[in-house]
């Protein structure tokens, strides 16, 4: 696993396509703050670190289907460890239309593009989500 972020995102779109109600990832402080945004925003029910003994704790994300349909349906990384992309406070809020979601890293950790927007801060843009 080379890019952490890319492996959770794409891993909960494939738990998605294969209709699954839970997933499960590696714990790092990343993947469980990229985890709240998306719960924040109503994309997965619920997300939870399990402590498991002698070995990595893990991060538990327990998928939301609204009348048997994904609540995601698509990713897009935008950010790669080998190409970065960085937007201002003024192009936080158009970094994605109203109906998906940007996820960005900012100087006041991981959020959504609105709220960094109203926060009026910017920060590297690591994915959109539909």
């Amino acid at each position: 696993m080379t890019y952490p972020v890319a492996s959770f995102l794409i891993q909960i779109k494939n738990a998605y396509m294969a209709n699954k109600n839970e997933m499960s990832f590696p714990h790092s402080k990343m993947i469980l703050s990229i985890g709240k945004v998306l719960k924040d925003e109503g994309y997965i029910k619920d997300i939870k670190e399990v402590k498991t003994e002698g070995k990595q704790n893990i991060v538990t994300a327990t998928l939301l289907y609204r009348k048997n349909v994904a609540a995601l349906k698509d990713v897009k990384i935008i950010s790669k460890p080998s190409v970065h992309t960085y937007v201002d406070k003024f192009k936080a809020l158009r970094s994605a239309t109203k109906y998906d979601l940007a996820i960005l890293s900012t100087t006041q950790g991981i959020m959504s593009h609105r709220k960094a927007s109203k926060m009026g801060i910017g920060g590297e843009l690591l994915a959109r989500i539909s």
